[in-house]
């Protein structure tokens, strides 16, 4: 059986892993309204981490945000956005961060 907050270390883990690394994040805000943020994660503290964007400002999401699905982690490259490594080992690249 798994531990309750088993995809939270998850979460934590892969934002830690990709701390200063160039990133592309899509976040949903709600009615249908899809952001895309281009930059890199900053700073971890243990309930959000801080990602700033190529343009200099500061966006502040949750590990819980990982884990719902409002966020969704790329790894920046010059051809395409590949997924960045996800908290669920089982699945494959597309895989969600969470059990849904």
């Amino acid at each position: 059986m798994r531990a309750p907050n088993d995809g939270l270390s998850k979460a934590k883990q892969t934002a830690a892993a990709l701390v200063g690394r160039q990133l592309k994040i899509s976040v949903n805000r709600g009615r249908n309204k899809m952001e895309t943020l281009f930059g890199c994660i900053e700073k971890l503290y243990p309930s959000i981490f801080l990602f700033r964007t190529t343009d200099g400002k500061e966006n502040l999401f949750s590990y819980n945000d990982m884990i719902m699905g409002k966020i969704r982690i790329y790894l920046k490259s010059d051809k395409s956005a590949n997924r960045a490594p996800s908290c669920d080992t089982e699945s494959d690249t597309q895989c969600e961060h969470g059990d849904r």
